[in-house]
């Protein structure tokens, strides 16, 4: 994004930014938390419908949605350019640095070469 100076933040819709997310899916709250906590507006939408992904991966909450006792919102975050920017100046760790150095630090990955196409195996004569 520092990059592209035309691009004024992040925009997105989904049930997983949604605050009552938090009370069937405690782990999954940081997908709102983030974005508020660091200067986006979320704005809650029309309520989720069941094939958006929200009945995948928990059968708690799946249970929950079907006795009517949860039913998540999408949610709209607008992040603006500026709140990106700070943030990602504060988490070097994210950067695309910091993965190629860690692809540095990790040291090659010893190749596998197969004899059926004629190769010898890495440190044979």
């Amino acid at each position: 994004m520092q990059l592209q100076p035309r691009l004024m933040g992040i925009q997105g819709m989904s049930w997983l930014h949604a605050h009552a997310l938090r009370e069937v899916s405690a782990h999954l709250a940081w997908a709102h938390d983030l974005f508020v906590e660091n200067g986006a507006f979320t704005a809650e939408m029309g309520v989720a419908p069941p094939d958006c992904g929200l009945l995948t991966g928990s059968a708690e909450r799946k249970r929950l949605y079907e006795s009517g006792a949860f039913r998540p919102r999408i949610a709209l975050v607008l992040w603006h350019r500026d709140d990106v920017l700070d943030w990602a100046a504060r988490h070097p760790e994210f950067s695309d640095a910091a993965a190629s150095s860690a692809r540095v630090l990790a040291g090659p990955r010893a190749a596998r070469r197969s004899p059926s196409v004629g190769l010898a195996p890495q440190g044979a004569s």
